[in-house]
Order: structure tokens, then sequence, then C-alpha cells
């Protein structure tokens, strides 16, 4: 199977994958949220996240 490396934008200060503005980390995980209807963006979140106060 053939990968890609995209650009992924990430807004999220506190994730210790983001350096400048894009995701560092090399498999990305979105989940849906709650009851798994998804209707927008908000009812989505990255698994991926890893504070960095954690670390």
């Amino acid at each position: 199977m053939e990968t890609s490396k995209r650009a992924v934008k990430c807004g999220v200060e506190d994730c210790q994958y983001n350096k400048s503005n894009l995701c560092q980390a090399s498999n990305l995980v979105i989940n849906p949220m709650g009851d798994n209807v998804v209707e927008t963006n908000a009812g989505t979140q990255c698994d991926t996240f890893k504070s960095q106060s954690a670390t």
C-alpha cells in the first residue's frame, strides 16, 4: 500500500505533535464523539492528541 505525507493543520497548542501549526504525528486517528452520529466537525475528535504537559 502506498502512503503519502500530507500537511495536516493543527490549532491545538498543547499537543506535542503540533509544530508551527502542522501535525507531525506519523499516523492520525480521528473518531466521532458521543453517539457516533456526526453532522459537523464539532462531533469529531483527534485521538492522536498527546498533551505537552503530560511529557
